[in-house]
């Protein structure tokens, strides 16, 4: 329409909406384990690996043409986890994937985002998940197999403080328990947001050099110092403490997990590596499943420590 001889926009019907062709989500991501840890190999759905210590340590003086000494090794002792089945389906209607939209093929965008939420599912696991042996789904049974997760796994150095508050002092104490009973040095910690701020506060160890080899760390990271960790990244964790776990006025606590990584692994059962498979069309529309199946390696619980309900 045409004011004073003047064409304007704002009563032009035929104008194109200015839309960006980018589609922004906004949902939390968080995969730091997932992204982390190690990776080994699973070939049963029970995966079990042995774990040794060494003699306790003594005074050790032999007597000149003596004896051979006694044996005091003990055996090693087998450890175990359950493989859990991952998986997510993207389904996209025939007229959905015929249509000009914003970013592109839409299956290939639920891909990506299935993938992101797979992910996502996996951090949780391996963070909290508790072991469940399952049945198969032909049974009537609606259990499924779940791999016991790092705060499962933590029983030697795990402490509750019972709505204390979080200190210096405290911190690292959990490093020294670590240091004592494993030989160990804790690298990483993982807690709330409120956690990671605390711990970020703490004058004596506070740090940013940070080993540029770690992929996780594309930005800057605060790491924290002390003499019985000398280099501990800290990240702020989601899934450490969820709404619900403590729900009391007296804990409104977080949960604070010290970990040597390299105690670690995610085992990928052999040939179920995350893969996307096209699934049998029976209407109008493409389906996709995003499988994959793994479980938790715990390699040394006592390189670990937990500490509970912290204020």
């Amino acid at each position: 329409m045409a004011t004073n001889g003047v064409n304007f926009t704002y009563p032009d019907g035929a104008r194109r909406e200015s839309l960006l062709d980018i589609v922004v989500n906004i949902d939390p991501t968080e995969h730091q384990l997932v992204s982390g840890l190690q990776r080994s190999t699973a070939t049963n759905t029970l995966h079990e690996w042995v774990e040794d210590t060494l003699e306790s340590v003594g005074v050790n003086a032999q007597f000149e043409g003596g004896a051979a000494p006694t044996d005091g090794a003990s055996n090693p002792s087998r450890k175990q986890n359950i493989t859990q089945i991952f998986a997510k389906t993207a389904v996209v209607s025939g007229t959905e994937q015929a249509v000009n939209r914003v970013g592109g093929d839409r299956m290939a965008y639920e891909v990506t985002k299935k993938l992101k939420a797979l992910k996502n599912d996996i951090e949780y696991a391996l963070v909290r998940g508790s072991i469940a042996s399952g049945v198969a789904s032909t049974s009537g049974s609606g259990s499924a197999r779940q791999l016991k997760g790092i705060k499962g796994w933590i029983t030697t150095n795990s402490t509750n403080y019972s709505g204390a508050t979080l200190t210096e002092t405290v911190l690292n104490d959990m490093f020294e328990s670590v240091w004592t009973g494993s030989g160990k040095e804790v690298n990483a910690v993982y807690t709330s947001m409120k956690g990671k701020r605390r711990i970020s506060s703490f004058t004596a160890g506070a740090t940013k050099n940070v080993e540029t080899t770690d992929k996780r760390l594309v930005n800057s990271v605060d790491v924290y110092q002390s003499d019985a960790a000398s280099m501990v990244k800290l990240f702020a964790h989601r899934y450490v403490t969820v709404s619900g776990d403590y729900t009391a006025a007296a804990t409104p606590g977080f949960d604070v997990i010290a970990l040597n990584e390299g105690s670690w692994a995610i085992a990928y059962l052999a040939g179920r590596e995350p893969k996307t498979t096209d699934l049998a069309v029976t209407g109008d529309a493409v389906s996709k499943e995003i499988v994959t199946e793994l479980t938790l390696e715990a390699r040394g619980e006592k390189a670990n420590a937990m500490g509970r309900v912290f204020f």
